[in-house]
């Protein structure tokens, strides 16, 4: 995602998001509630990330990118590259450490993603962000991309359109 991203690039990270959200609502009666809590906030980001891509690209100009200067567009590209990073970061954690569960019944089977029993035993002790953080870590880091998009996006709606929305 070099430069500015495009709609394809924002859709993509929502998608990422809402993918690794609903791995980690996999199994949620046996889940440790900080999965919960990540579960949370990745559905909040894949949910901003979404609306970011409505408002930024709902007209043809892409207006508000457009009108913003070179320092607000350099800076909003490297705040989506580091959720881009996070989230592709979480989405080979969650590859590797998801196992498929085959439940045979006589309508079938049914074929259900879930945490590997290593991972719910030692969550609190993997490493969970690149940079070798906790869970709560990759909460925080989840909550602050939603944070920074939503502050930033607000921002420009509010200097460059004359108008404000709610996005949480």
């Amino acid at each position: 995602m070099a430069g500015m991203p495009s709609f394809g690039d924002i859709l993509m990270l929502s998608q990422v998001s809402s993918k690794a959200g609903r791995a980690f609502a996999s199994g949620r009666r046996g889940a440790p509630r900080e999965f919960q809590e990540v579960e949370a906030e990745l559905s909040g980001l894949a949910k901003v990330l979404k609306h970011l891509v409505e408002t930024l690209f709902a007209d043809a100009d892409n207006t508000i990118f457009a009108r913003a200067n070179h320092l607000t567009q350099h800076g909003f590209a490297a705040l989506l590259e580091s959720c881009q990073r996070t989230l592709r970061d979480l989405d080979s954690l969650v590859d590797q450490y998801q196992v498929v569960k085959e439940d045979y019944q006589s309508s079938g089977v049914i074929v259900d993603r879930v945490w590997s029993e290593v991972v719910l035993s030692s969550y609190k002790s993997i490493m969970w962000t690149s940079e070798g953080g906790s869970i709560q870590d990759l909460r925080n880091m989840l909550a602050v991309h939603k944070s920074a998009i939503v502050f930033v996006l607000q921002a420009l709606q509010k200097y460059y359109m004359g108008w404000t929305t709610t996005l949480v």
